[in-house]
């Protein structure tokens, strides 16, 4: 019992390790000035800089799960968060944290611990 129970910790310490190792999109890398219509971006998040990515940017998520990297001081990054807020409700804010998340682990550990 002691070793299934080290096992699965073991295998959930993993895949939360991993995860940033796998999934390095979820950083912007580079700004761009693809402007999409306002309509289209259904949310945000502010990245500011860590030791994982290495500028500071918005990270727009379009209707079609598309992620578009901009420079947050750009006038028209500053438009279009200003109305994904006012689209919010008043208990939401802007994320600040990159979206880090494997799906693949969360499902394997569910089959392990059934």
């Amino acid at each position: 019992m002691k070793i299934a129970l080290f096992t699965v910790i073991l295998l959930g310490w993993m895949c939360v390790g991993e995860s940033d190792v796998r999934h390095p999109q979820s950083c912007c890398l580079t700004v761009t000035n693809t402007r999409v219509p306002v309509e289209n971006i259904v949310d945000y998040h502010i990245q500011e800089l860590t030791g994982v990515c290495p500028l500071r940017a918005v990270r727009f998520l379009t209707k079609k799960g598309k992620y578009i990297c901009s420079d947050p001081d750009d006038r028209w990054a500053e438009r279009a968060m200003e109305i994904v807020n006012r689209r919010r409700t008043p208990t939401e804010e802007p994320s600040k944290e990159p979206f880090v998340y494997d799906q693949g682990c969360k499902e394997y550990l569910k089959t392990i611990l059934e």
